[in-house]
């Protein structure tokens, strides 16, 4: 029955029992849940998540501010937290320390009230991937408040960042990210868990569409799903029910997701169709020497296929190995000058050819015109698709 999909069970209750419609289980069977109470975890710890959150982008306006320091001010405001909506949000402006010098101070309205710190936050601006960033630490206190709650607000730790090409330049947004995750402890089947849970859209309320992690203790790092779905400990499904917004009070409920754990691994592996693809005895072969290796393709008027990667982009690591080297990747491939060419390094192409993300491949014909591209990981049925539309 479809119904099996989605019933909660006790651990105890009979295989038998997972095809009643759960409006008909007795009260004595409803499902079994545990209380987990979390709290700040170490970032050096071994339950720290292996990823972290997009930045949200705060667009900067031109600010008059005589009552702080600094030079050519610019502000915006960060909403936080379940009053969001109503409230003002957290005032931030930056400033440059020195005229035509980088901006490195930033004061920061901690508590949401609109008054400012005295002092700012002052660093160092650094180049990185050719560019100039700065970035700041900073920790934020967000309303909670609701009816029966002591505490209405806590601390919210975060990253602030600015990235400009030139000293000289005025960045149009500072980006936000929250610093850390909250973990807590429980025991499941009477052996040790953890429950890891992620701001991951940085709007400091914690909950449904957040991510998530249970894992037994031992057990390795695991991959993040949305407070909403299910994750398994000790061959039970389990849900994460989230207490108000702050993140710090949950409960795991058992779960039937209607599969086995082995099933729903497989489901889950987005990736399981290119690692099982068949191997090529020659990967494709892209030429990194850029300028002679176009020059080249234009002499003998070849098509050429143009791989946009970083050394800092998780994807196309993930294509390199897993689409790249397959057979009919490389089939497709055959009589195509290939190139990868690194993103921070180039900027000239990047631009040239309008490459905002990675990775990007583009597909140019014997002239040097566009036939097409993508941008983000693509499969081996993809890419195979995509490097057949060269035109003779």
């Amino acid at each position: 029955m479809k119904a099996a999909l989605v019933a909660t069970i006790i651990l105890d209750i009979a295989v038998s029992a997972r095809s009643q419609d759960p409006k008909t289980v007795p009260v004595a069977a409803r499902p079994a849940s545990e209380a987990v109470t979390l709290a700040a975890g170490d970032p050096a710890s071994k339950l720290a998540p292996r990823y972290s959150p997009h930045g949200r982008e705060l667009k900067l306006e031109p600010s008059r501010r005589p009552d702080v320091a600094g030079f050519d001010h610019l502000e915006t405001r960060l909403k936080l937290g379940r009053n969001a909506e109503t409230a003002a949000g957290h005032l931030l402006v930056l400033a440059r320390g020195a005229r035509g010098k980088p901006y490195n101070l930033l004061f920061v309205d901690a508590d949401g009230t609109g008054k400012l710190g005295a002092t700012p936050i002052t660093v160092e601006p650094k180049v990185a991937r050719g560019k100039l960033w700065t970035q700041f630490q900073a920790t934020l206190r967000v309303d909670h408040a609701r009816p029966g709650v002591a505490v209405a607000a806590e601390d919210y730790p975060v990253e602030f960042w600015a990235v400009v090409d030139q000293e000289g330049d005025v960045p149009d947004v500072i980006r936000v990210s929250r610093r850390g995750f909250l973990v807590g402890s429980t025991r499941l089947g009477g052996a040790p868990a953890y429950v890891v849970l992620s701001d991951s859209n940085n709007d400091g309320v914690l909950g449904p569409g957040d991510w998530w992690e249970l894992r037994a203790e031992g057990s390795k790092a695991a991959d993040s799903r949305n407070v909403g779905d299910f994750a398994w400990a000790g061959g039970q499904a389990w849900k994460l029910e989230t207490e108000g917004t702050s993140g710090r009070r949950a409960k795991l409920v058992a779960f039937d997701p209607g599969i086995t754990e082995e099933e729903d691994s497989i489901k889950r592996d987005l990736f399981r169709e290119d690692r099982l693809a068949e191997r090529s005895a020659k990967p494709v072969a892209f030429r990194k020497d850029i300028d002679a290796a176009l020059k080249d393709a234009a002499h003998r008027r070849s098509a050429c296929f143009l791989k946009f990667e970083t050394d800092w982009c998780g994807p196309c690591k993930l294509m390199t190995s897993f689409v790249f080297t397959a057979k009919a990747v490389a089939d497709a491939a055959d009589g195509l000058t290939c190139l990868v060419i690194d993103g921070d390094a180039r900027k000239d192409l990047t631009e040239r050819h309008a490459v905002n993300a990675y990775p990007t491949g583009i597909l140019l014909d014997a002239d040097g015109r566009e036939i097409a591209r993508y941008v983000g990981y693509q499969s081996v049925k993809e890419t195979t698709a995509f490097l057949k539309k060269r035109k003779p």
